[in-house]
């Protein structure tokens, strides 16, 4: 994204709008970068935020008047005069699109409109401002203040940018790619084994179009996400993966969502949604059945013979092999987990950049070796989760599961006769002629199925 306020512009701001809290330049810059953003989004792919360049000016005069204004007095709300500003910003830049033309009208209704909304004002000195604005926001559009139209402006299709982004919780900085409407309800989207965070591109793609926003971040070990310390035990369990995404979305200041996962994000899915059911609205999971109780039981001789890569890791010389060749140890996965004619060789290399990841193997290692082996290494910091996860049985969640026919890793029978654990609702989809990786080999289904899914369950997303 293109910095149009520059950090002189930034000073020059807070002398002009007289703003005293403890440390000002964060908030201010905060919503500088939100300002921005949004103009972003309006403009994408037509080159607008680089024809902006000459309205910064104009962008920190407008941050400015909207600074100094009297909210309590006036009862006007800041974010509603916000939306108003940046279409002023966006139709001065010349962009001259007709949607954004009928609505003028609605944005100049929005601060008149909140004007009795004294109970909405927000806090400038919330010490996650982007936060703030997105729940105000939303309580504002949620019951009526601000017209539809204005809302579907900001909900609308072609405003997602996939950017990289960074959330720091206590022993992680976690790496994410988030995109589509600012202002649409979250759906995190949580990658499988050995994947990343790409494979979820064109998924995330049609929920854009539909106005849902993503979030999908690098797993612990995978890409840039990383460890803070050298000494935090790098544990690839269950509890720890949905903590971690809890961890997340706390620091992106969301409450509520949905959850996508695939294989590893599958299980992780179904671990938030039994350890955390207040926070989650519903799952899909795609390629992994639930497991009750999280427990891992020795399976059948059909599917231990799927499972010899996890075998191969129980024994030490063989994960001395993974860690001398880790990409080509994911590429046996790839070749042989599904029907033939899906892998793309060119998408599979770029895919592989995430295992160079110094801790790639290490989770990997720990993810599989922890369910067969006794003394792995392990963090007491999940031990109150991992016993709450196995007292919980039965999930409340609405959940979707959707599995290939023809998935060579995890055998569809796994996944059958498993209603009785969701006292939600629970729907199983298979998918003929599709292997381990639906989300790529079948998106167009797959989207389809979560998009339905997403829908039914809407309410009390954030």
């Amino acid at each position: 994204m293109v910095e149009i306020v520059s950090s002189g512009e930034i000073s020059a701001l807070q002398s002009l709008t007289r703003f005293r809290v403890s440390q000002p330049s964060n908030t201010v810059k905060q919503l500088c970068r939100e300002t921005v953003e949004v103009l972003s989004n309006f403009g994408r792919p037509h080159g607008i935020v680089q024809g902006l360049a000459h309205q910064r000016r104009h962008v920190v005069e407008v941050i400015g008047r909207i600074l100094i204004c009297d909210v309590e007095e006036s009862g006007a709300n800041l974010i509603a005069m916000l939306l108003h500003q940046i279409f002023k910003a966006v139709r001065i830049a010349g962009r001259g699109d007709e949607a954004i033309a009928r609505c003028e009208h609605s944005f100049s209704d929005v601060a008149a409109q909140t004007a009795g909304a004294a109970s909405y004002q927000p806090d400038l000195r919330h010490e996650n401002p982007r936060a703030a604005s997105r729940m105000h926001y939303r309580r504002l559009r949620n019951e009526g203040y601000v017209p539809a139209s204005v809302s579907s402006i900001l909900l609308g299709d072609g405003f997602g940018v996939e950017t990289v982004k960074t959330v720091r919780t206590e022993i992680l900085e976690i790496a994410y790619e988030e995109g589509g409407p600012q202002f649409g309800p979250l759906v995190l989207l949580l990658h499988g084994w050995p994947d990343a965070p790409r494979g979820w591109r064109a998924i995330a793609q049609r929920l854009h179009a539909k106005g849902w926003h993503t979030v999908a971040p690098y797993l612990r070990g995978t890409g840039p996400t990383k460890f803070l310390r050298h000494e935090t035990p790098r544990v690839g369990a269950a509890v720890a993966l949905a903590q971690d995404a809890i961890d997340l979305v706390d620091g992106l200041g969301i409450e509520r969502f949905a959850v996508l996962g695939h294989d590893w994000g599958a299980r992780a899915a179904y671990a938030l949604a039994a350890l955390f059911p207040e926070r989650i609205t519903t799952v899909s999971a795609l390629a992994l059945a639930y497991q009750p109780r999280g427990l891992f039981k020795i399976p059948s001789f059909d599917q231990a013979r799927r499972f010899w890569y996890q075998w191969f890791l129980c024994v030490d010389s063989g994960l001395a092999k993974v860690h001398h060749d880790p990409v080509g140890f994911a590429r046996i996965q790839w070749g042989t987990w599904s029907p033939t004619g899906w892998l793309d060789e060119t998408e599979f290399s770029k895919t592989a950049e995430s295992f160079s990841n110094p801790d790639w193997v290490n989770i990997t290692a720990n993810a599989y070796r922890s369910r067969w082996l006794k003394g792995e290494a392990w963090d007491s910091r999940y031990d109150s989760l991992q016993r709450k996860l196995q007292e919980v049985g039965v999930l409340s969640t609405p959940t979707l599961m959707i599995q290939g026919e023809s998935d060579f890793c995890d055998a569809p029978s796994e996944s059958e006769g498993l209603e009785a654990y969701f006292t939600g609702s629970y729907q199983r989809v298979l998918l003929g002629g599709i292997g381990h990786f639906p989300h790529r080999e079948a998106p167009d289904a797959v989207a389809t199925g979560i998009l339905r899914h997403l829908d039914t369950h809407k309410d009390g997303v954030d």
